[in-house]
């Protein structure tokens, strides 16, 4: 509308935001509106590194040729990643070159992205807010695309001493194409992992396949993902007698190592082990819930892992109003359990729960459907369309949202002569406890008359193009929004209406959006003009301004989740109630002070006899986002905060069904014999006694996972073997166990990425967001060091030039898919290379074991990856071996130490070639 909004578009970037969404988008930055973006090609590559999965995803963009001719359009790719990963690279293609972003303070990045699009460079930028992530690419050429890389770190999930890695399925399903297909590739450089498989297609297998460099890699082809609801690449870690050990980073002096302890491996045995007594709940009084036909289900398959056909378990459900008994005490066998959970999905209660009632939601103007209309409202809502709001007057009594824009604009001389039947019908809106959602700004004093009479004093006093607001939790919707969101455009309200309260402000205070409580319902009024946003920015605002993430528009349906919490007093005081697990999808807003405050009067009530509560948050994030609270980097949807501390403070363990498939909460809720650990204490002793131990901690904690392998990392100034004492103690039993463990030290001659060093700065900069916020330099320096994406910092690629060259022959995995030889025959084994004695004292033998004449090249190399000797044969079929002797390649004596040995082998028929590694040590 005005020209200065316009060139603000140009200059417009967007920070990211703690908000779960996942839109991909393409727009011209110089007009309003966007369309579409779509993903061409997938190409995934994962390996495990213990405590972490490293995952490299190699995407190409593209719009489909919606801008014929269009040679400046930009891609705007919002997203989350699975909950505790860190991006710690990204590329970006410039024609046949390839440049490494840089990482800069978010401040810097911003107005070096800002000046780049308005002079037609080729940046992409990288930003991180919370637990999402914004990206944005400039320019795609229409009907051409863009491709990048981008390498993260994910802490592996865990049920039992089985790995499996979280894969970005938010960022995949952001596509809009109609099928997903990804290939998948896991790395297979160590042979500890077992054979990968994906959870979700387990009928999908993969191939052996080997690039030109050697690499062995496992290859998944994915003809569509659009239809998981969860994506995790499974597999198998070695713990020999219980405990993983690796070494190998290494920076200056220093060198990094991980240690992995399974608590299952000490055979502690519960002394709990006598029937017991658990109330199961289950509130389902919120709206947003899978439907009970699919929940259901999953909450029988999870009983059947959580009880014991020796227990005895009731069942009380809320929701439709009311609080029902289902079952009395009956015992937990697998029959019951499902005859009582059928019974109730075919009972009147289920049949009233199934009743969803939708918003009816009115959208005066079409400038009010473009601002605040965002997909998948229909799902949720019973949507009306009116050209203007003169048109929609008789339809408002019906309504429980009412978004109306033009009425205060310099074309509402129809609606003002109509203001006295107008208003009394908002009137009747308000005493039925709705919702009227407004637009004002600098043009509107003079022709505004809906929100002014409502607000007195209402104006503005400036409008500023790209500020970052954030919520206000006094406010009446504050909490609704995201921790800080930056907006192309806003105009910043006024008013002396002490009943007016401010939701959404600038740093100083300053008043973006405003609300008032009229009656039962609520008047918003807000100053973002939103025409040049893209569509995930809509939708993350316009969810919290009409309101459709909270349980507000049916006051007859009150949440009843602590009710039920009060109903299990009696139960708790009288049966000897050992275990309460509950489930929820309560969808109002808890806040952390409130929830710690109610738990801790809930549990005094209590008395000496507290169950164990294990809770469960039905709220996943479908089909909208609802209000949440973030805690310690975990985002809480409703009232998942207060479940979470009821949990915590008995000892139990609490899901978010957002950040867990159902699997994933199957199996954490699976009831074992063996005692749960406590604590763990492990000791380090470096070359015998002769080195120094620097750091160790634990990374990767997962309270909500008990019985997970317990990791920690360290560094130390070891050249050659550490060892491990470990002491760990187990919740009901003083005494300690106790194991050993060691490790030998080896370089990793490949030049990658530092994944420990990088993990151990990674969990040193959480520590500094939660003991040192205030300090961002600290934080800063600290992220720049490891290359580690924060809340401060953003990647940025830059246009290839003098000062910053691009890649040299850069490692694209995702070329792998036509330059790789497949190996289709029976896998290769752990039995193609192996020596003995080891360690040994004189002389050692290779032990190679082939299916077809090859060509071998053995080479050894000492710690600092400098090559000692190397050897060259052909191998027939069968078993082969060579000997060394310990000599150097002049015939002098290697020293005593650890050498890493690599085979590279290459069939004489077929080229195929492959490579195997192994670590000695030799003793004299």
């Amino acid at each position: 509308m005005q020209a200065n909004r316009l060139i603000a578009s140009i200059l417009f970037f967007l920070m990211p935001f703690g908000v779960v969404w996942a839109q991909l988008s393409v727009q011209d930055p110089t007009v309003y509106g966007t369309k579409p973006g779509y993903i061409d090609r997938t190409t995934l590559v994962v390996e495990p590194h213990g405590a972490y999965v490293e995952q490299a995803l190699y995407i190409w963009y593209s719009d489909h040729n919606q801008y014929p001719g269009n040679q400046n359009l930009e891609i705007v790719h919002r997203f989350t990643l699975p909950q505790g990963s860190v991006i710690n690279d990204l590329w970006l293609w410039i024609g046949n070159e390839v440049v490494k972003a840089k990482m800069f303070d978010t401040w810097t990045a911003r107005h070096i992205y800002d000046s780049i699009v308005v002079h037609r460079h080729d940046p992409a930028f990288l930003a991180k807010n919370g637990n999402s992530y914004e990206l944005h690419i400039y320019p795609l050429v229409s009907g051409q695309f863009r491709k990048i890389r981008m390498n993260f770190i994910t802490p592996t999930s865990w049920t039992g001493n089985s790995g499996f890695a979280d894969m970005p399925l938010s960022f995949l399903q952001a596509s809009n194409s109609t099928t997903k297909p990804v290939q998948l590739l896991f790395r297979d450089e160590e042979d500890v992992w077992g054979s990968p498989y994906v959870r979700e297609l387990p009928n999908i297998s993969s191939e052996r396949t080997v690039d030109t460099a050697g690499y062995a890699y496992r290859d998944f082809e994915l003809p569509d993902i659009s239809s998981l609801e969860s994506f995790s690449l499974g597999f198998q870690t070695a713990f020999t007698d219980g405990i993983y050990c690796k070494s190998g980073d290494r920076q200056g002096d220093s060198s990094y190592f991980q240690i992995g302890v399974d608590p299952a491996s000490f055979n502690v045995v519960r002394s709990d082990t006598g029937a017991a007594r658990v109330i199961v709940g289950i509130d389902l009084s919120g709206y947003y819930s899978p439907t009970l036909s699919s929940l259901v289900p999953r909450i029988t398959a999870t009983l059947h892992n959580a009880l014991r056909p020796v227990d005895q378990f009731c069942l009380t459900i809320s929701g439709a109003g009311s609080i029902t008994h289902y079952s009395p005490w009956r015992l937990a066998d697998s029959v019951t359990i499902d005859t009582v959970l059928k019974d109730f999905l075919q009972s009147t209660v289920a049949s009233k729960l199934s009743q969803f009632k939708r918003p009816v939601v009115i959208f005066c103007d079409d400038h009010a459907q473009t601002i605040w209309r965002f997909p998948g409202l229909d799902s949720i809502a019973i949507i009306k369309t009116f050209g203007q709001i003169n048109d929609a007057v008789s339809s408002i009594p019906g309504a429980d949202i009412v978004a109306s824009y033009d009425h205060g604009f310099e074309t509402a001389a129809a609606t003002n002569s109509n203001l006295s039947v107008i208003l009394p019908k908002i009137d009747s809106l308000f005493y039925r406890g709705g919702r009227f959602l407004g637009y004002y700004d600098h043009n509107r004093p003079a022709y505004e008359m809906i929100e002014s009479h409502y607000i007195n004093g209402l104006g503005t006093n400036a409008e500023l193009n790209s500020v970052t607001l954030f919520p206000q939790p006094n406010g009446n919707i504050g909490n609704s929004f995201p921790s800080s969101v930056t907006c192309n455009s806003v105009n910043f309200l006024t008013f002396s209406d002490p009943d007016t309260k401010i939701d959404l402000a600038s740093s100083s205070g300053a008043g973006a959006v405003i609300s008032k409580r009229i009656g039962n319902g609520l008047l918003v009024v807000s100053g973002i003009w939103s025409f040049t946003d893209d569509e995930a920015l809509k939708e993350m605002l316009a969810i919290p301004l009409l309101g459709t993430n909270q349980h507000s528009w049916d006051n007859k349906q009150p949440i009843m989740l602590q009710a039920l919490l009060d109903d299990f007093r009696t139960s708790i005081a009288q049966d000897s109630v050992a275990q309460v697990i509950f489930f929820s999808n309560a969808d109002s807003l808890i806040s952390t002070t409130d929830a710690r405050t109610w738990v801790n009067t809930y549990l005094t009530s209590l008395g000496t006899n507290k169950p164990i509560f294990n809770t469960v948050n039905l709220l996943d994030g479908n089909p909208v986002t609802p209000a949440y609270v973030t805690d310690n980097g975990v985002d809480y949807y409703g009232s998942g905060f207060l479940l979470n501390s009821l949990a915590q403070v008995t000892g139990g363990e609490h899901f978010e069904s957002h950040l867990r498939s159902w699997d994933y909460i199957e199996e954490g809720l699976k009831y074992t014999s063996c005692a749960r650990m406590d604590s763990m204490k492990v000791g380090v002793v470096v070359d015998n006694g002769a080195g120094n131990l620097i750091q160790i901690r634990e990374v990767a904690p997962d309270p909500g996972n008990r019985g997970k392998p317990w990791f920690y990392i360290g560094v130390s100034n070891a050249a050659e073997r550490i060892d491990f004492n470990v002491q760990a103690w187990f919740y009901g039993f003083t005494q300690s166990h106790l194991k050993q463990a060691s490790t030998y030290l080896f370089v990793d001659t490949t030049n990658r990425s530092p994944i420990l060093a990088g993990m151990m700065g990674w969990e040193t900069l959480q520590d500094y967001f939660l003991e040192s916020s205030f300090d961002t330099s600290k934080i800063v320096n600290l992220a720049i060091k490891y290359n580690l994406l924060c809340d401060y910092t953003s990647l940025i690629a830059l246009e290839p030039s003098e000062s910053n060259p691009p890649l040299l022959n850069p490692f694209d995995e995702s070329g792998i898919f036509t330059s790789m030889v497949r190996n289709k025959e029976a896998e290769r084994d752990s039995s193609v290379f192996s020596a003995f004695p080891n360690p040994f004292n004189g002389q050692v033998k290779f032990f190679l074991n082939l299916k077809r004449s090859s060509s071998v090249r053995i080479i050894i190399y000492n710690i600092l990856g400098q090559q000692v000797r190397a050897f060259t044969l052909i191998a027939g079929p069968g078993t082969s071996s060579i000997t060394w002797d310990g000599a150097d390649s002049h015939e002098g004596a290697a020293a005593s130490g650890v050498y890493l040995v690599q085979a590279t082998v290459i069939e004489n028929a077929t080229g195929t070639l492959f490579r195997k590694n192994l670590k000695i040590l030799m003793l004299k």
